[in-house]
């Protein structure tokens, strides 16, 4: 790339994660949008003149695939990081502190989570992760929750009759879109939003997709468990 762009060439660059336009900061975010002459990304670029609006290009909208109603709950979790030395790219990735913080509540919500509905319950982790905290590793086992991080979530999505994304990045916009039933529950602490999407967040929390602590997507689950 750098020899063409040498040569004139321009330079265009196509959004690659959810939280792009969303979070409070992204240094993935600033340097892309620096560096090249166009930046493509999902409906949100209305701002500058840089910017091109697309539909999401990570998703290619296969055939109507009903929600599985003998699926399990799948929920979606945010990487762990027990590395001090991370970068913090972005608010999605948790440093030490934040880490702790976010096992803690992942497991109070899974503790309280129905009888009926913890036994079908999948817990997905990022793809290859092998550091799981240790108060998550006893609950999954004790509670016998299913433990996955296959590398295509896509299927995982289409059986499960509900995903439950614990963080805004691309699974929870991926659901949206394919019309899959979905909660993300948007924890400010951990999450920060730019000022820009929150109108469009409240009309989430309206409709009780977007929930802003845990306890509110538990009351939620409760009402909706015997659809």
């Amino acid at each position: 790339a750098a020899k063409y762009i040498g040569k004139n060439t321009k330079l265009y660059i196509v959004q690659h994660g959810g939280s792009y336009g969303i979070n409070l900061f992204s240094f993935f975010e600033n340097h892309e949008k620096e560096i090249s002459d166009k930046y493509l990304v999902w409906g949100w670029g209305n701002e500058d003149e840089k910017y091109i609006n697309i539909p999401v290009s990570i998703i290619k909208k296969r055939k109507w695939i009903k929600t599985n109603p003998k699926g399990n709950i799948l929920i979606v979790a945010n990487p762990f990081r027990d590395k001090s030395y991370i970068s913090h790219m972005h608010p999605t990735l948790l440093v030490p502190n934040q880490n702790k913080n976010y096992a803690n509540k992942l497991e109070v919500f899974l503790k309280k989570i129905s009888k009926n509905l913890i036994s079908k319950t999948t817990l997905r982790t990022y793809p290859g992760e092998t550091y799981l905290p240790k108060k998550i590793i006893n609950l999954i086992e004790n509670k016998n929750i299913i433990l996955s991080n296959k590398k295509n979530i896509r299927d995982e999505i289409y059986g499960s009759k509900i995903t439950i994304c614990t963080c805004f990045a691309s699974t929870f916009i991926e659901c949206i879109f394919i019309d899959n039933p979905c909660i993300l529950i948007l924890d400010k602490e951990l999450d920060p939003l730019r000022e820009s999407i929150k109108v469009h967040i409240q009309y989430l929390i309206n409709a009780k997709i977007c929930h802003e602590n845990y306890d509110s997507a538990i009351s939620h689950l409760k009402e909706i468990e015997s659809n």
